[in-house]
């Protein structure tokens, strides 16, 4: 199932799926996995059933899930940006306190 995640785009959850562990059966089964995803890589993948009544998903639902995901992956690669940004400050700040301090040089 997860081999669909590198084209990004929704993907209908087949029943030939159930026997994947932890996918739920029933009225519980996703019908459709929504992945949150850019070009370079899959942050997360949102697993949807069907509507309370039984009834699937339809064309407009399919795209704004799909919407909704492309903008979750924006937050997401903004997020771990910010973070990784943060990392380098304070590696940089311990790197520049733990560095000898310049010798002065002495006059004749």
């Amino acid at each position: 199932m997860l081999a669909r995640l590198a084209k990004g785009a929704p993907f209908p959850v087949e029943e030939e799926y159930d026997p994947e562990p932890g996918l739920p059966s029933g009225f519980s089964r996703p019908v459709l996995g929504v992945p949150a995803s850019n070009p370079l890589r899959c942050f997360a993948l949102a697993l949807y059933g069907p509507h309370a009544s039984g009834a699937d998903l339809d064309a407009n639902e399919r795209a704004m899930l799909k919407r909704i995901a492309q903008n979750a992956a924006a937050v997401y690669g903004e997020l771990e940006n910010n973070d990784l940004r943060h990392k380098i400050s304070t590696l940089e700040r311990k790197l520049s306190g733990n560095a000898p301090a310049p010798k002065k040089r002495s006059r004749p």
